[in-house]
């Protein structure tokens, strides 16, 4: 089983962060970032053609022409036949990610890292940076068991939710958070979203004391996420890495177990991304 995550508007997050003069951008080449991003989020079971409009905004025609260009330049396969036929993204993908990921050691030693924790702590772990005041996934490694969490790589995520959100904002000097909350905002993703900027702020205060911080059922109802920061080789904040799971039966002694567990796990990859914290 499988728990579904809340679709987030990714098309509205790149259009909000870009200040680009209108004439200079290529509309043509945004509906075709916006049916990669659709059919990402569409998973391994693909999308139709009238599943891909709906979510990318556009006609079921342009839709089907862009698919056309993407199958023909490998990027896209299909499947099935007429009203059966379903689009998924194909792994050529993932070389161009190889320009991003590919030599980069921090995701080299981070899949080490986080196939420990998850080892250790039977939850599903993640590895994020922050990218323009937003969070992105780049790992993940699933936790053993029937119930999944569906979590997207690659994808902006608001700074403020999750655990290895704000694991990361805690990193930063208090000017970077306020520029990032009057850009972004603080919007809510279920009623325990911290929706205030001074509650914000305290709750990061407690974080950098502790080490690591907590989402409690922040980001998604009845979800908890843990995360710890991590260090590059200049001893300057680079990321954070998380385990997140079901909230049911866990208490705030067990959270703060987990915490610790995690934590360990950050300074593990800072170490060993040779940097000298103590």
């Amino acid at each position: 089983m499988r728990r579904a995550e809340p679709a987030l508007d990714t098309r509205a997050i790149h259009r909000k962060e870009t200040n680009i003069d209108d004439r200079y951008r290529v509309r043509s080449l945004e509906h075709a970032l916006d049916v990669l991003e659709a059919l990402a989020q569409g998973g391994r079971a693909g999308l139709s053609v009238s599943e891909l409009s709906r979510r990318a905004a556009m006609s079921k025609s342009n839709s089907f022409s862009i698919l056309q260009t993407l199958i023909a330049r490998g990027y896209v396969a299909d499947e099935g036949q007429g009203m059966t036929r379903r689009y998924r993204l194909t792994p050529a993908l993932a070389q161009l990610a190889e320009g991003v990921l590919g030599n980069d050691s921090v995701t080299t030693i981070g899949q080490k890292v986080l196939e420990a924790l998850t080892a250790r702590t039977g939850l599903t772990s993640r590895l994020a940076v922050l990218d323009d005041g937003y969070v992105v996934a780049l790992l993940r490694i699933d936790g053993p068991g029937p119930v999944q969490l569906s979590t997207y790589l690659g994808r902006r995520e608001l700074p403020h939710c999750s655990g290895v959100d704000k694991a990361i904002l805690a990193t930063l000097p208090m000017d970077k958070v306020d520029a990032i909350v009057r850009r972004i905002g603080l919007p809510r993703r279920t009623p325990h979203t911290i929706a205030s900027a001074t509650a914000l702020k305290r709750q990061l205060k407690v974080i950098r004391q502790q080490g690591y911080s907590f989402d409690n059922e922040e980001d998604h109802e009845g979800v908890f996420c843990v995360g710890a920061a991590f260090y590059d080789r200049d001893n300057a904040p680079y990321g954070a890495i998380s385990v997140s799971g079901l909230k049911s039966g866990r208490n705030e002694t067990a959270l703060h177990r987990l915490g610790e567990i995690v934590r360990t796990h950050a300074a593990q990859l800072s170490k060993e991304l040779s940097a000298n914290r103590p």
